[in-house]
């Protein structure tokens, strides 16, 4: 009788404790955010006629923005100190890194907390500088992961060479 309500108190208390929320989690971590990424200029126009001095240098400008329109504040943690990263890649062959941000850098390896208020945003803004030799002509895809969730934002664009 007494080992009866022993099991049927910790059952009830189990119970309990799964119906609770889970400290720090006062959002859905993936559908409550919303995520962008823009682009400065986007197109582009490249010259691949060699002239005297240096090979001209293009730069693409990223900007991913990570947005919480909801009422309560986010509050989530990516792995380690890199929260996004950005992939370049031809948008027939999504496998091809053509560019990638992350690629040679280093970061820590401890969890790091970010918080969003409601109504706020986490901003991250990158530069991608390269040559014409780096690239050929044709579509792109740049593709911008937020390692809190692992979702992505992507956007598409062109080089062309100037005729």
């Amino acid at each position: 009788m007494r080992i009866n309500r022993v099991v049927k108190a910790i059952a009830v208390c189990a119970a309990v404790a799964m119906m609770m929320p889970v400290a720090g989690a006062t959002q859905d971590q993936a559908g409550a955010l919303k995520y962008r990424l823009w682009m400065r200029p986007g197109n582009l126009q490249v010259d691949r006629m060699p002239g005297p001095g240096p090979a001209k240098t293009y730069t693409e400008n990223f900007s991913f923005i990570v947005s919480n329109p909801g009422a309560a504040e986010w509050d989530g943690h990516a792995p380690s100190c890199q929260t996004m990263d950005i992939v370049v890649t031809p948008v027939d062959k999504p496998d091809e890194v053509v560019w990638q941000w992350s690629h040679g850098q280093m970061f820590c390896m401890h969890v790091t907390d970010i918080k969003i208020a409601a109504g706020g945003r986490w901003k991250h803004t990158e530069a991608w500088k390269f040559s014409v030799a780096d690239v050929k002509d044709g579509k792109y895809r740049a593709t911008a992961t937020f390692m809190a969730t692992k979702q992505t934002a992507t956007k598409e664009f062109e080089i062309t060479s100037v005729q």
